[in-house]
């Protein structure tokens, strides 16, 4: 078993214990790697967090699991997408230039209409 697959079985393991930080910093790590996802498990699970904890994230978790999704070119999570938008909307005015550029480029990237 290789490395990666070790580290990600540990990871979809002790997702239910991750916050949305970590959560979105493992998406926007993921993301990084390449498109697709490295390990595509291991997203979906992520994914499935962010959205247990949506109505918890903040401006740039919201946006870097947003962003994640538009690098994979993922359109599996648009329930997720739009549930994220919801709660964007929610805090717009705690939003800084950066996370208001993530948060539209993704969904354009995956041709959703924002």
């Amino acid at each position: 078993e290789s490395t990666w697959a070790r580290i990600a079985e540990r990871a979809v393991a002790i997702a239910a214990d991750m916050n949305t930080q970590d959560v979105s910093e493992i998406l926007w790590a993921l993301a990084t790697v390449k498109n697709p996802p490295p390990n595509k498990v291991l997203a979906a699970a992520m994914f499935r967090r962010a959205g247990e904890q949506a109505n918890e994230c903040n401006p740039q978790t919201i946006s870097n699991v947003v962003w994640a999704m538009g690098t994979f070119g993922d359109k599996g999570h648009l329930d997720l997408l739009k549930v994220l938008q919801q709660r964007a909307l929610s805090i717009l005015d705690e939003y800084v230039p950066r996370d208001i550029g993530m948060l539209v480029w993704g969904p354009a990237t995956l041709g959703v209409k924002v």
